[in-house]
């Protein structure tokens, strides 16, 4: 997915003022990694202080400063709201302040290249800047004259091109997406009044990788330790949730939390040991069977987009394993009555060599015989009641006499010791 800028609007106060506060400012619909980034044009040989948007401190990116008009570039990770309140404070009272809003989606939080050039007069400017494949730049230019368009190369057209009240013109460009890397690319701005002074600066964001699953493409879960790289949302994504979910990406309908409150992402990976979750989370999670599914991040209960998942899929996992009991390897007799046909004999699996996964096990035409087996529940065992069988060629043999049973009532898994028989008959 690239990384996607939109111009959302710009707003002028042609009021002086050292502060500036601009209510509602439109930032385009909520994502879970939705950047607000916004261009501060003013004019009065200020510098950008500092700026809020919605409420918290953004990063000022790049400033650019002749001593008359000013350029500065500033960004927030949003992922809530269509609205924000967008507050910016110069180190001086300006004549007039202008604010160009974008919004970016499928990009890193924090930009890769900046560039910015000023000027006491001239005709132009140029900026140059490497721009990723899948890239984008978000760019401001300001000039002296408010009487002569902008022309602008190496971008799309003007987003907006100002004249306030005043001598000053403010415009904003964006330079969108090629698919092709761009190295000293150049962005230029060009008027036809000389004598103004200028001051450019542009900011470029690669695309997101967004968060991928270090595991296998199959795993079982009561063997999974699941690294999760989310370095593509930069070093923070605020708070956020990890979920797995089934195919529908963008719904929560059937998601089972399996991490909360990730806030960041500074050390650009996560751990979740899967058999370390609540009894809860583990029967959700089995009851949702195996087959595909998705880990994915749902930032301030936005859902995130598909691009921001990673495709695994999921085993039920095994609720028992064989252990060493208190009773002696070796054959068994005969011990259950009212049967029919030979007992053929039967022996104690108490050895990791006898283990019946690896230990096949014959019964005579119309023929019985018994086993032994040490088993233990493991910690995914669900509580309910589980039934033993055991399979001929992988089916469930004709008929059955005796199912053993084990019903998990919570606690600590101890070992649990049954007589298996199974009566077989020959097709």
């Amino acid at each position: 997915m690239a990384a996607t800028p939109v111009f959302e609007e710009f707003v002028l106060d042609a009021v002086g003022a050292t502060t500036y506060t601009f209510s509602g400012a439109d930032i385009g619909p909520a994502a879970a990694d939705r950047i607000v980034v916004v261009v501060c044009q003013t004019e009065g040989g200020a510098s950008l202080s500092s700026a809020t948007i919605g409420g918290s401190s953004a990063d000022i990116r790049v400033q650019s400063n002749n001593g008359n008009v000013v350029t500065a570039i500033i960004t927030r990770l949003v992922t809530s709201g269509t609205t924000a309140d967008i507050v910016v404070t110069w180190n001086t009272s300006t004549l007039r302040c202008l604010i160009g809003v974008y919004s970016l989606t499928g990009a890193t939080e924090v930009p890769v290249d900046t560039d910015a050039a000023a000027a006491a007069s001239g005709t132009g400017q140029t900026l140059t800047v490497t721009i990723p494949a899948n890239g984008c730049a978000i760019n401001g230019d300001s000039h002296g004259s408010g009487t002569t368009p902008t022309t602008w190369g190496g971008s799309s057209p003007a987003d907006y091109d100002e004249p306030p009240t005043g001598s000053s013109l403010f415009s904003g460009s964006l330079t969108p997406s090629t698919g092709s890397l761009r190295t000293d690319h150049s962005i230029t701005t060009s008027h036809a009044n000389s004598t103004q002074p200028i001051a450019a600066a542009t900011v470029v964001w690669s695309e997101s990788a967004g968060i991928s699953a270090v595991v296998p493409s199959e795993f079982d879960m009561d063997n999974a330790d699941i690294d999760i790289d989310g370095g593509g949302f930069g070093a923070t994504i605020g708070a956020s949730d990890v979920y797995l979910s089934p195919n529908d990406l963008l719904s929560e309908a059937g998601e089972v939390d399996i991490a909360t409150a990730v806030n960041t992402w500074s050390d650009t990976q996560i751990n979740l040991d899967l058999t370390s979750l609540s009894q809860a989370v583990l029967d959700s999670l089995q009851s949702m069977g195996p087959g595909a599914r998705f880990i994915i991040v749902n930032v301030g209960g936005v859902p995130a987009t598909d691009e921001h998942f990673s495709a695994v899929t999921l085993h039920r996992p095994q609720g028992f394993q064989m252990v060493l009991g208190a009773a002696t390897p070796g054959t068994t007799t005969s011990r259950l009555t009212g049967m029919t046909g030979t007992f053929g004999g039967g022996r104690i699996e108490e050895t990791a060599a006898q283990n019946p996964s690896t230990t096949n096990t014959n019964v005579a035409n119309n023929g019985n015989r018994e086993d032994v087996w040490s088993i233990e529940a493991k910690p995914l065992s669900r509580e309910v009641q589980y039934d033993f069988r055991v399979l001929y060629g992988g089916v469930v043999a004709d008929t059955i006499t005796q199912t053993p049973q084990v019903t998990i009532a919570g606690g600590t898994a101890v070992p649990v010791f049954y007589h298996r028989h199974q009566t077989f008959k020959s097709p």
